[in-house]
């Protein structure tokens, strides 16, 4: 709730759907991307870990999707998929919404990956590779 000042009365008005107001500020803020309101808009609740939303003003946690299969985020309030951290070069994780770097796991001999893979690609004729590589 904001506080109104209006001809000398002071009345109390509800911020609009995605905003918060802290005790005793005059204005409402718009929740920040990677944020929501929570249930009684007093304040922006972060989306969880291995989650992501870019949304401004969001009103609910419906919000907050998986960070993409190959990436993983450890961190609250992630504000886009881009964002969430990508499985390095050799490794891969076809699990969307992963919360640690644990879950992208090492490529068999004779694989390769590309960071941010969900899976690992057969080498080609003539080419060889260890568990866990990234090379071409």
């Amino acid at each position: 709730m904001k506080k109104s000042d209006i001809d000398g009365s002071k009345s109390c008005f509800a911020c609009p759907s995605g905003s918060v107001s802290s005790y005793g500020k005059i204005s409402c803020d718009q929740c920040l991307a990677g944020t929501f309101t929570d249930a009684d808009q007093s304040s922006c609740v972060s989306c969880e870990v291995g989650l992501h939303s870019s949304a401004l003003g969001a009103t609910s946690n419906s919000v907050c999707a998986k960070c993409p299969s190959g990436r993983y985020s450890s961190a609250k309030g992630v504000t886009s998929a881009d964002d969430c951290n990508q499985c390095a070069a050799g490794k891969k994780n076809p699990i969307a919404g992963s919360v640690s770097s644990s879950a992208c796991t090492n490529c068999d001999a004779m694989q390769k990956s590309e960071a941010g893979s969900l899976s690992c690609d057969n080498c080609g004729v003539g080419e060889k590779s260890e568990a866990g590589s990234a090379k071409w």
